[in-house]
């Protein structure tokens, strides 16, 4: 069993963090790092409540992975490590120290700032996000998203749910490997326990009916969040505003994680598998035109130079899906109890075969028949032989009854003329040149 820490051995003056709704963040000194790892200390404010079986469910789950497990989780996450207490009553939680990779210098006004480097900052046009010093292009955000996908897709193996999906909670790491690292995992749903209820940031609920945190609602999120990115905009749920500039594939996912019919929505497994099957472009502009994606080249010993190892799709049970060590984002897999699989989860999920979309609408386009020289002499012969007809028969009218007989002669004419040239133009006359 996991020793609980005690409030009065840590130090007491402790450099502040950060202050949120539920508490106030500490620096710690060396003496209480974790494997080695800085850590925080996260004391709870007397308003906030506290699940105490649901954060020893969370400190004893890590308790339960080997030293491998553990340093892929706690490199991606601010998992609880130790529950402090004080006379017997939970104060807060030991987490590991944001990694200084997730920190970054950003221009405020005339000032610079060093902050957390939240993904929001990312949901923003190309403009306001190279004024703050970010280097985004097309290849890093697929990257990027490759990379939390296989942190879900790893989370919902386990039967752990985040539920507080939002980019407040996400930073990022562009520079080098693109990474993410998720914060306030203390609220995160574990399989069983008592887990806190769904608290959601505002503008970034899952839809109405869905009151529960569930694998279904993370995934939803997971679809606001890639869309966000990719079109540059804060607040839109509308996946069909993307467009061809996204591979298809993407475009797919993201219209379905938006579904308002939970299971049909795709997993973390599948957006792994159908980001990292997307071709570097190199350093392209956001919005790059589809085609200046290189062709993906074939496979190889060595990686290729797309976003790391494609995973296998749900070869593993469910609850053995943590990522082995071949790949370089993965992990050895976790075993954790046994747990019936969601129904919204399938045990074998193909990404649908989708037909090439048109850069363009459709067109229908009239065939024009090409006629021979011959045939257009005749032609021009009728037309001038009935108009010479037309001219003469009103010049003797007009002789032989005067202007009022020139007149009837010419409406009458007119009339043949028109009937006589729109049978023409039905006619059809086969195999007389191309048609284009």
């Amino acid at each position: 069993m996991i020793q609980d820490v005690q409030r009065a051995s840590l130090p007491q003056s402790m450099p502040r963090l950060g202050d949120g709704g539920e508490g106030v963040v500490y620096a710690l000194d060396a003496a209480h790092r974790y494997e080695g790892r800085p850590c925080a200390y996260k004391e709870y404010k007397p308003q906030a409540t506290i699940h105490e079986a649901h954060l020893r469910a969370m400190v004893a789950f890590l308790g339960k992975l080997n030293d491998r497990q553990r340093d892929w989780l706690l490199q991606r996450t601010a998992w609880p490590t130790r529950i402090v207490v004080d006379g017997g009553r939970v104060t807060g939680i030991i987490m590991p120290l944001i990694p200084e990779a997730f920190f970054g210098d950003f221009s405020v006004g005339q000032s610079v700032r060093r902050s957390q480097k939240e993904v929001q900052l990312l949901l923003n046009d190309p403009a306001f996000i190279a004024k703050r010093g970010i280097a985004l292009d097309e290849d890093a955000k697929y990257a990027f998203l490759a990379d939390f996908a296989d942190t879900l897709r790893v989370l919902h193996g386990a039967g752990i749910v985040i539920g507080d999906l939002s980019a407040r909670n996400i930073l990022f790491n562009i520079g080098g490997t693109p990474a993410s690292f998720l914060i306030d995992c203390d609220s995160m749903h574990m399989p069983t326990g008592d887990n806190p209820a769904l608290v959601q940031t505002p503008g970034w609920e899952a839809p109405q009916a869905e009151a529960k945190a569930t694998t279904a609602t993370d995934l939803y999120k997971f679809g606001l969040l890639a869309t966000r990115m990719l079109l540059g905009e804060q607040s839109t749920r509308d996946a069909t505003r993307l467009t061809n500039a996204v591979p298809i594939q993407i475009r797919s996912l993201a219209r379905r994680a938006l579904n308002p019919q939970p299971g049909a929505r795709p997993t973390a497994a599948e957006w792994c598998q159908g980001l990292r099957a997307i071709p570097r472009v190199g350093n392209a502009p956001a919005g790059a035109a589809p085609h200046a994606r290189t062709a993906r080249p074939a496979p190889a010993p060595s990686p290729a130079p797309g976003y790391g190892a494609q995973p296998a799709v749900n070869q593993r049970p469910v609850e053995q899906a943590i990522p082995v060590e071949q790949a370089p984002a993965a992990a050895p897999a976790m075993k954790v109890q046994q747990r019936a699989v969601p129904a919204e989860v399938p045990q074998n999920p193909v990404v649908p075969a989708q037909a090439p979309e048109p850069t363009e609408p459709y067109r229908t386009v009239q065939a024009k028949p090409q006629y021979s020289t011959g045939v257009k002499l005749v032609g021009f012969l009728i037309y001038a032989f009935i108009w010479i007809a037309a001219f003469g028969a009103v010049t003797l009218c007009a002789w032989l009854f005067g202007t009022v007989g020139a007149i009837a002669a010419g409406i009458i004419a007119g009339g043949i003329i028109s009937v006589i040239f729109d049978r023409m133009a039905k006619i059809q006359i086969p195999d007389v040149g191309t048609q284009q």
